[in-house]
């Protein structure tokens, strides 16, 4: 059923699943913060239903491998600007007038404005503000910033705070491809010293699957520059790109 045609998107609520993928992403988070280091942890997360319901099943998680007093510290903030790519403006829309209006986007994916939403260069501006006041002015300029930024967000959201955080991919267009992270994965990051290349080095990504696996793998420092190629050899996800069409990589 197209879900959209019966709820806004910003009022979804996560299903069974999502909660089980929830409370796992908070039992990897006590396992990547060190011992007491979640009352320097600051958690920013979309407004959206679906992401506060997130953050819910994150403080469970986390409770199951943390102190209760440490839990109780932890500093949670809802942002605006962490929202999904707003494809209707908070309105009910129909499946078919979403495919009609998703096949005009796919000619100019970046610029294309959706009807009572935004375009994705919106989204990108709004995401730029978000990383400039939260994470760069208190990192040069506050007194005390947390050690550790976890963002509660959404995929197309995640894909744009990357390519801010990490240095821009190659070609922009390719941070339309929603499909190249998986439901409440987990992206690693560590700061960089000034005068290196990007922000933030990539390290990690995890994610629990449909039966109940985890799948993770360390990433390097060309991994976001290959993106999306890195991905289908990696054996993540398949994706497609949206401009430019290639074979799927030699098995074996």
């Amino acid at each position: 059923p197209n879900v959209y045609g019966e709820t806004p998107d910003p009022y979804i609520h996560l299903t069974r699943r999502g909660w089980e993928q929830a409370e796992w992403a908070g039992g990897h988070l006590s396992q990547i913060l060190g011992e007491g280091e979640l009352a320097d942890t600051k958690i920013y997360v979309s407004s959206y239903v679906r992401a506060r319901e997130t953050v819910e099943g994150i403080r469970r998680g986390l409770a199951r491998a943390k102190t209760k007093a440490e839990e109780a510290g932890l500093e949670i903030v809802s942002d605006p600007r962490l929202g999904e790519y707003d494809t209707c403006g908070g309105m009910l829309i129909s499946e078919d007038r979403f495919w009609e209006l998703n096949s005009i986007r796919g000619h100019n994916p970046y610029f294309f404005r959706w009807p009572n939403g935004e375009s994705l260069a919106d989204m990108d501006r709004r995401v730029r503000s978000f990383v400039r006041d939260e994470i760069f002015d208190p990192m040069h300029a506050g007194p005390h910033p947390p050690k550790t930024v976890v963002i509660v967000s959404h995929a197309y959201t995640s894909l744009l705070l990357m390519n801010t955080l990490l240095g821009p991919t190659p070609c922009v267009d390719t941070v339309a491809t929603k499909d190249s992270l998986h439901n409440c994965e987990v992206l690693e990051m560590a700061y960089q010293p000034e005068g290196s290349p990007a922000p933030y080095l990539m390290t990690r990504r995890a994610f629990l699957d449909r039966t109940g696996h985890v799948s993770a793998a360390k990433v390097d420092a060309a991994w976001w520059t290959c993106f999306p190629d890195n991905l289908r050899h990696k054996g993540f996800t398949r994706i497609s790109d949206v401009t430019r069409k290639e074979p799927p990589p030699p098995s074996g």
